[in-house]
């Protein structure tokens, strides 16, 4: 051809994997139930017989400890289409180090939040969200953190929702 086509690839693709990962609905083995909790006061309080069932073996592939999965109703419409309001959150209370661009949910002055993450020059904190056309980029830095109570409770390890109603 007289143009190259960029998506066909010039040279074949590598070996698969050793240990390929696996979609979780195809997770067999043992489930955890895995706790959904709410916001009263400003404080995460359990919701007694509430949890959902997530494989044992994603858990522990992903490097989340049992004790520290919790789930949360997706607060805000701000990480939409992505994640939709009142989606169910899994997430790990126990990773609060922010990797560039991933997924947390956070408690600023008593709000839950959940938002795409960075750090900027001097431990500044940015707040990203999907919907960019209505939610702009915050920044914080640490000394606002503290005053405005602004803690980062854990990543986001998994969502999931039912379509509000059929097509048609």
């Amino acid at each position: 051809p007289k143009h190259h086509n960029p998506i066909l690839r010039s040279c074949p693709p590598g070996p698969a994997p050793a240990n390929p990962r696996t979609p979780l609905s195809a997770q067999g083995g043992r489930a955890l139930k895995v706790p959904f909790y709410e916001l009263h006061n400003g404080l995460l309080s359990p919701v007694a017989g509430k949890h959902m069932c997530l494989p044992a073996k994603a858990l522990k592939e992903l490097g989340v400890h049992a004790d520290n999965a919790i789930c949360l109703a997706m607060p805000a419409s701000n990480m939409t289409p992505l994640i939709p309001l009142q989606a169910t959150l899994a997430i790990d209370l126990g990773m609060t180090q922010v990797f560039e661009g991933e997924t947390y949910a956070l408690l600023h002055n008593g709000v839950l939040r959940v938002n795409n993450l960075s750090l900027g020059q001097h431990g500044t904190l940015y707040l990203h969200s999907h919907d960019r056309r209505n939610y702009a980029v915050e920044r914080y830095t640490p000394a606002q953190c503290q005053a405005q109570g602004l803690e980062i409770l854990g990543w986001v390890f998994h969502w999931s929702h039912f379509r509000q109603q059929r097509p048609g």
